[in-house]
């Protein structure tokens, strides 16, 4: 674990600056952050034949909501974060085509397809701050 740990230190460090910062933050920035992460995931119970929708808007409007108040108020813009917000929020409509057209309704593979979409998100954020990001 020792040995993990060190290797990915580099990644651990900003990480961890990043949840002290965030520890900083006015109640009201935090509630408003609780709320976007939290909010969508929350409706899934009243709205569960929404629940792949309401995933892909929790992780988008999360997200894009940590982005903004840490680069308000701890001057950090973390691009790639925004970008996974971004494309998360953006892919709803497709997840909806794919699921009442190609899968015709299909829970099962409306899950796999919304998974597909947030890993390809992340995936896009990560090459993004992997090459781009300097």
């Amino acid at each position: 674990m020792v040995t993990l740990v060190s290797r990915f230190r580099h990644v651990l460090l900003p990480l961890r600056h990043r949840m002290k910062n965030s520890i900083s933050w006015p109640v009201t920035a935090k509630l408003v952050n609780g709320i976007c992460w939290a909010g969508p995931f929350a409706m899934i119970p009243v709205f569960q034949s929404m629940y792949p929708y309401l995933v892909l808007l929790g992780i988008g409007a999360g997200n894009i909501c940590t982005y903004r108040l840490l680069r308000k108020y701890s001057h950090v813009s973390n691009k790639e974060q925004y970008l996974v917000g971004i494309l998360s929020v953006s892919f709803i409509p497709l997840a909806l085509i794919i699921n009442y057209t190609i899968f015709q309704n299909s829970t099962e593979l409306a899950l796999l397809a919304t998974r597909l979409l947030i890993g390809l998100a992340y995936g896009v954020g990560g090459l993004y701050a992997l090459f781009l990001d300097h």
